[in-house]
């Protein structure tokens, strides 16, 4: 019988996030993925805002009424292929949705979640050049969410 040299091969982290961003979201198909977290989370209210010029949309908001994400939830969400608990109705199921959707149309968007007075926020970033529906240098925004009703900011 023939001997195998078995060795672990573990995936480039930054090659894989780029083909994850590159799977051809819409922008359109990108924010109802945003939406459809927020329904997953059980809001009410989703508010989709956009910051444009003439030329350019600079920043989207999708602020929501949902249940939010303590700080460990969030962190793991914003891993790939995570493994979040998941209900029978809800779409997303593999852990890639909210990472792909953003990335495919931004270099970098955050995620800022309340639960009760518990905020937490996270963000990821990427060199690879996008569409410009994201801006380049982000504000830190978890103040807002003390004054809001939102359970998730995506920027």
């Amino acid at each position: 019988m023939p001997e195998f040299n078995l060795r672990q091969a573990p995936p480039n982290p930054e090659r894989t996030k780029d083909a994850i961003a590159r799977i051809g979201y819409s922008l359109e198909e990108s924010i109802a993925d945003l939406i459809d977290n927020s329904l997953d989370a059980q809001a009410t209210d989703v508010l989709i805002r956009f910051i444009y010029d003439r030329k350019n949309i600079h920043r989207i908001f999708v602020v929501d009424n949902g249940h939010g994400m303590r700080e460990e939830t969030l962190r793991r969400a914003m891993q790939f292929g995570s493994t979040l608990r998941h209900e029978k109705t809800d779409l997303g199921k593999y852990g890639i949705g909210l990472k792909s959707a953003s990335l495919s149309q931004c270099n970098q968007f955050s995620v800022i979640s309340r639960v009760d007075k518990e905020v937490s926020g996270r963000r990821w970033s990427s060199d690879q050049p996008r569409s410009k529906s994201c801006p380049q240098q982000g504000q830190d925004r978890r103040h807002d969410l003390h004054q809001s009703t939102a359970g998730l900011i995506s920027l």
